[in-house]
């Protein structure tokens, strides 16, 4: 009997639960750009790690030198006597504080006029700020043997100035230190005490001030950043956005991840020019700071003061900021994009703090320190010896250091063409086209190498070990439009001398166990980077007309919608460029 296989009933189908990918929010990158933003918006409080807070009644010191360096004794001789005798010490109270170095290496017999200056600079605190008439005192003493050298009842005083207005009252006096078992004669200490002239309502002005720029920056922050990366991470839905770059198998994987990198916002509050503006002159006002900041790194023997120093001279690269944005701007209307790089502003805040304080170091205690004192004099008349004007120096300063990264942004290009390089990472940009088209950028633009160092960094100190893997064997990569849009013409960059980079977010889809059946990255930068040029038809870029359905985030490529012909050519038509906008959600996010 032959079985009929239609009568067969079929087995019952179990229907497949499909679990929905974890996602979850990459909590290193999170913390590094919470710390990152944190470091940016208290920029300006961090002065009062070196400045007086408002409430510190300001010491009246008479404008007398003798009734100064009587109050600057009375103040910190009995202070400073009671710490160990070291080669440099520093004490501070309030608007004032006071250097004191040893003098037991002096040689002991008379130092000749041509020779006194650059001991002076070796043995004495703070000598770089020392007016003709202080130098002159040192000099007359050191003149003569060591037995017939006055240092008891010897000081001289200065007064430091700014555009004519008085700031400081600088005091150089000596005390001897009786003898112990060190040293069987008395040792020879010098004291440089320095008085701060600022009113209560100048502290508090600033105090005010100060926390304006810092309310201004939050919301900044939080409306041009985090807002938009809250929302994409409510719109994070799998059904919608990701999908379209994961698999079925990725989707039916019983261990598919997604996890989600916050990028870095401090480019983006660098941009603005009020920013930059308020952190230049907040520098400036606080010009009668400086003088402590360059007293602390002019010695290193204490590294803690040295780095206090270098903390609040680093304040400097705020000028170069300053000199970026206005850069930025003739550039763009001169139209020579393609001649300037972009500079990385986190490097650049701690090339700032590294290379501040080692440069001053050595102007203060080599033969530079004898420009200085030119320059301390140009402000002043011929016949007062006895103060000296900082303002040129600070000019001088300011201009050396704060132009350091706009002479790096602008040599850079130029260094790249001599070199032959190719595209050197969050340095430059390619100064030539390429005729391929977009699809053929994307993927090298969209992968881990082309992340901002701060993200790279966070995604390697991450606690959970499957999170610090961003590509493998069997990998896609998604996203890096807007930079392949940048390749195309340098002029699409809104701020083409800032590198945007760190304020791209990652997505990395990792299906299976640890993602051993491949990662796809989507990187997402933001829309308002790129610069559409609607005013000049020839680069002016065009919106794609087609639907877009169910998508979170817009793109750039070279053809519209349903366009079944090839590719175009970049040099083909006179834009090549097509913005495809989302249909709902993250309208500034694109990949």
């Amino acid at each position: 009997m032959v079985e009929d296989n239609s009568t067969k009933l079929s087995r019952p189908t179990t229907p497949v639960r499909v679990r929905p990918p974890v996602v979850r929010l990459a909590k290193g990158s999170l913390l590094w750009s919470v710390l990152f933003t944190i470091n940016l918006i208290t920029a300006p409080l961090k002065a009062y790690l070196s400045e007086s807070l408002p409430w510190d009644v300001p010491l009246a010191i008479s404008a007398n030198a003798t009734e100064q360096t009587a109050a600057l004794r009375a103040i910190y001789n009995s202070h400073m006597d009671s710490s160990p005798p070291t080669n440099w010490t520093f004490a501070r109270r309030g608007p004032t504080y006071t250097l004191r170095t040893s003098l037991a290496a002096l040689p002991l017999h008379a130092i000749a006029p041509a020779d006194c200056i650059d001991l002076v600079l070796q043995a004495f605190p703070a000598a770089v700020f020392y007016a003709p008439n202080m130098r002159r005192f040192v000099c007359d003493i050191l003149a003569r043997n060591a037995s017939d050298r006055d240092y008891a009842h010897s000081s001289q005083c200065c007064q430091a100035r700014m555009a004519g207005s008085v700031i400081a009252d600088i005091c150089l006096w000596f005390e001897l230190l009786p003898p112990n078992d060190a040293s069987l004669t008395p040792v020879p200490l010098a004291y440089l005490g320095t008085h701060n002239r600022e009113s209560s309502a100048w502290t508090w002005s600033k105090w005010w001030a100060r926390w304006f720029l810092v309310a201004f920056m939050v919301h900044f922050t939080w409306r041009h950043y985090f807002k938009h990366v809250v929302a994409l991470w409510r719109n994070l839905d799998v059904q919608t956005m990701l999908q379209a770059q994961m698999s079925p198998r990725c989707l039916l994987a019983p261990h598919t991840t997604i996890c989600f990198h916050v990028g870095d916002p401090s480019s983006i509050v660098f941009c603005h020019p009020f920013v930059g503006a308020m952190f230049a002159l907040d520098f400036v006002c606080g010009a009668e700071y400086i003088g402590l900041a360059c007293a602390r790194v002019s010695q290193v023997e204490d590294l803690g003061q040295f780095c206090l120093g270098c903390l609040y001279g680093s304040r400097v690269v705020w000028f170069g900021y300053c000199a970026l944005q206005v850069a930025m701007f003739v550039m763009k209307r001169l139209r020579l994009n393609r001649r300037v790089a972009p500079v990385d502003s986190g490097i650049l805040a701690l090339a700032a703090a590294c290379y501040v304080g080692p440069v001053f170091y050595v102007l203060s205690n080599t033969y530079a320190a004898k420009l200085f004192y030119i320059m301390w004099s140009i402000q002043l008349p011929k016949d007062q010896d006895s103060g000296i004007d900082v303002t040129a120096a600070c000019v001088a300063t300011a201009s050396v250091l704060g132009t350091l990264p706009l002479t790096y942004g602008l040599m850079q290009p130029w260094v790249n063409k001599w070199s032959r390089r190719g595209r050197v990472e969050c340095v430059t940009l390619a100064v030539h086209r390429k005729r391929s088209s977009g699809q053929a950028h994307r993927p090298t633009l969209g992968t881990p190498t082309w992340l901002d160092w701060k993200l790279r960094l966070a995604t390697l100190c991450s606690p959970r070990r499957q999170d610090r893997r961003l590509s493998g064997e069997n990998d896609r990569h998604v996203g890096g439009s807007v930079y392949f849009v940048y390749d195309v013409h340098p002029r699409y960059k809104v701020h083409p001398m800032v590198c945007q980079r760190s304020t791209d977010c990652l997505i990395s889809v990792k299906c299976g166990d640890r993602g051993h059946g491949g990662i796809t990255t989507v990187r997402l930068s933001l829309f308002n980077h790129v610069a559409f040029l609607h005013d000049e038809p020839a680069l002016a870029i065009q919106t794609c007309p087609g639907h877009h359905d169910n998508t979170h985030a817009g793109y750039f490529s070279t053809e519209t919608c349903g366009a079944h012909d090839s590719t175009p050519s970049l040099l083909d038509q006179p834009s090549p460029i097509v913005y495809h906008p989302p249909s709902t959600g993250c309208g500034v996010w694109t990949i």
